[in-house]
């Protein structure tokens, strides 16, 4: 798969504008994501981490998103894994991104772009997995350690303090993307 920073500038450009190209992006429930980057990232190779955020390894989840937060404008979160996912594409190109897909859904997200495209049957019917009998973003596909599993240790590891440093960290993505998530929490605040 090729990434729009494979290609030139000027390419990227061109495809940008073109009303012919369809501009996809999947986006990941935030708690979700850097739950699953504290996991990838900072319980099994803390080195990464550390690397990243010129840092000590984290004692905690609070203590990663802690360390996450004090480095907000620096080090940590000018790495994609920590970064809002909002920021990885410039603003000027969000106007022009015409399928925004959810990654807890990509097996029918996935099939739905592809029909939109007109390339289900051709790319995503069949063809994918090791023996290439199975379709694209089928759920038993491999998409790296944590995405099977991290929706379901959410409720381990996150409290009503980690949960409000994920939302301030990724306010953008919430208020973007997930504001009924964001409007859930505003209720539960304004009931305390």
């Amino acid at each position: 798969m090729k990434w729009l920073s494979d290609y030139t500038l000027d390419e990227a450009t061109r495809m940008m504008h073109d009303p012919c190209w369809t501009r996809a992006v999947f986006i990941r429930d935030p708690a979700e994501r850097i739950l699953s980057s504290y996991k990838d990232k900072a319980v099994y190779e803390p080195h990464l981490f550390m690397g990243i955020c010129k840092s000590r390894k984290p004692e905690s989840f609070l203590d990663f998103l802690q360390i996450v937060q004090v480095n907000e404008h620096g080090l940590c979160l000018s790495d994609r894994h920590f970064t809002p996912q909002y920021r990885l594409i410039d603003e000027k190109w969000w106007p022009r991104i015409n399928f925004i897909g959810d990654f807890n859904r990509r097996e029918s997200e996935s099939r739905r772009l592809l029909k939109q495209i007109g390339a289900w049957e051709e790319f995503g019917a069949s063809g994918w997995g090791p023996n290439r009998t199975d379709p694209f973003f089928h759920s038993s596909s491999k998409c790296g350690k944590f995405c099977g599993n991290t929706a379901k240790s959410i409720g381990k590891y996150y409290t009503e303090t980690t949960e409000l440093l994920v939302r301030r960290l990724h306010i953008e993505d919430y208020i973007r993307f997930y504001p009924e998530k964001l409007k859930s929490l505003l209720n539960n605040c304004h009931q305390s």
